[in-house]
């Protein structure tokens, strides 16, 4: 696998794990009835929910265009975060697996 495919792939999983903790945090801040959380607190976590996810999208789409994808069938599913991540992740490692094996084969 190509470096920069497998950095990108890397960030795209801190982004998404850093969407998934701000999304954590966020459900159990205003799931309990009696201490309603702070305004600045839930619109922080909502932030940085929304920044993992923009992150997140926008790392695997930079992987997926290094790797030589087309954006245009990947994107629809890339917005279906868990689905779609997961199956391009699964494809690129497939890729740079073929490319290691390739030259192999050559000898």
């Amino acid at each position: 696998m190509q470096a920069v495919v497998k950095n990108a792939l890397e960030s795209s999983l801190v982004a998404a794990l850093v969407a998934v903790g701000s999304f954590w945090l966020l459900v159990s801040a205003t799931s309990d009835a009696e201490l309603a959380p702070s305004t600045a607190k839930v619109v922080l976590l909502a932030l940085g929910l929304a920044m993992g996810l923009i992150a997140h999208w926008a790392y695997m789409c930079l992987a997926l265009r290094k790797a030589g994808r087309s954006l245009w069938r990947w994107v629809p599913l890339l917005l279906l975060l868990p689905l779609g991540s997961v199956a391009a992740w699964v494809v690129l490692q497939q890729d740079g697996e073929r490319q290691a094996a390739a030259p192999a084969q050559r000898l």
